[in-house]
């Protein structure tokens, strides 16, 4: 089964000389001889390569692969040692060697797998199924294509495992297939954390989400304490202060009283200002596009930076959409105050194929966009790893375009029905 360039037992050696100061001087003679028996030795590997080619091409393919179980085969105790099936198929579909770890794993003797059809070693062992029948066609076509397939298979006490087949042809001399070599390798367990992987990623999308959604029940009701009580106390507060204008009398206690007015409008605007921001009613009664266009309003009111709100979707978002379409865009404007040095930003809202759309384009500084989040520093662009995860969880997706010196431009797609999951 293996080809051997191998010459008759003796390798090639040569004498090491040295040569220049301290040397010692190789006469022609000795020169000659050496030459000579190299020469007797290449004609002897060359005579020996001969033997093998003609053995290859004399010998048919499964008697060749039956002196594997020679006990002087030097790859026996190799083959059969290795925690791995391995399968010598013939031309015809038929086994005609399996190793002992194949034989343990079937549940079969090595003498009941010889020429066993492999149709009927699939049938038996591939794990029962709607897509049992079409794994098993899909195993057999194209022998002479190599290939590599997971199947679930069946161990010989009845437990399943996950086996990767990597299968190649080999072929003679003239390259007509003899028959394929097939070696299975148990990847149950690398399996199994993959699954467990995705799983846990799964997890960590869903707890993102829902500490978005969490976080916005919390500011909407820190809000409406501010509004129901804060303000409504500051506002009585000057109603009561202002009662006290006609009927205190006294040097400067008029100009205080209007000083203390002052002082109450200040802080009732700022109270109400405080809770707007922290949960915009917007956001709840209006929806998404007006509460994007009142935050692109106050983005430029804080950074002197142009933002400019354009197009909008007809849709009526879920609430876990909106709002964590609402807080992402929130902070991917944050990052251009933060890191683009940028002059005007635009935000764009569209609706395509069951879906609504968002823009957030800068005219920054930019920045590598091909190097992947995962790979950055800790910390480093956390809130864009988090916004994407974020919407994969929703069924959306999240792009970003940029380079250096030629901004940015990310896009946030989430399903117009969609809810999580």
């Amino acid at each position: 089964m293996f080809d051997s360039d191998r010459n008759d037992g003796k390798y090639i050696c040569s004498r090491k000389r040295s040569f220049g100061s301290g040397a010692s001087a190789v006469t022609k003679a000795e020169m000659t001889a050496e030459i000579e028996e190299l020469r007797a030795r290449a004609e002897r590997a060359e005579a020996a390569l001969e033997r093998v080619h003609e053995e290859q091409e004399k010998t048919p393919w499964s008697d060749v692969v039956m002196a594997s179980s020679d006990p002087d085969c030097p790859y026996r105790s190799l083959i059969d040692n290795l925690d791995a099936l391995i399968l010598f198929i013939d031309r015809h579909a038929a086994i005609c060697y399996a190793n002992g770890y194949a034989a343990e794993f079937i549940g079969l003797e090595r003498d009941d797998l010889q020429q066993m059809p492999v149709r009927d070693l699939l049938d038996g062992t591939v794990v029962p199924g709607p897509e049992h029948d079409e794994t098993i066609e899909a195993l057999l076509v194209e022998p002479e294509m190599p290939r590599v397939d997971e199947v679930d298979m069946l161990r010989s006490d009845g437990t399943e495992a996950c086996i990767s087949w990597a299968s190649r042809p080999v072929r003679d001399a003239e390259g007509d297939l003899l028959g394929v070599v097939a070696i299975g390798t148990d990847i149950s367990a690398r399996r199994e954390a993959e699954r467990q992987r995705v799983r846990y990623q799964e997890s960590l999308r869903s707890m993102a989400s829902e500490l978005v959604l969490a976080e916005e029940r919390q500011r909407r009701s820190i809000a409406t304490r501010i509004h129901e009580e804060v303000s409504q106390n500051l506002a009585y507060a000057k109603l009561r202060v202002g009662a006290l204008n006609g009927a205190v009398e006294g040097d400067g206690c008029s100009e205080r009283i209007e000083e203390i007015n002052d002082l109450l409008d200040d802080a009732i605007a700022g109270t109400r200002a405080l809770a707007f921001e922290l949960s915009p009613p917007l956001l709840h009664e209006l929806g998404f596009p007006e509460a994007v266009e009142w935050l692109a309003e106050q983005f430029e009111d804080r950074h002197e930076i142009d933002c400019e709100v354009a197009g909008r979707s007809s849709a009526s978002l879920p609430h876990a959409v909106g709002v964590t379409l609402f807080r992402a865009v929130g902070e991917l404007l944050s990052n251009i105050v933060e890191h683009s040095g940028a002059s005007e930003a635009q935000i764009t809202i569209e609706q395509s194929n069951g879906s609504v759309v968002v823009r957030v384009t800068d005219d920054g500084r930019g920045f590598d966009a091909d190097e992947p989040l995962e790979r950055r520093e800790v910390g480093e662009g956390f809130g864009l790893f988090s916004i994407r995860e974020r919407l994969d969880y929703l069924g959306g997706d999240m792009s970003i375009r940029s380079g250096p010196l030629l901004g940015t431009e990310v896009t946030l797609t989430a399903p117009v029905n969609g809810s999580g999951g």
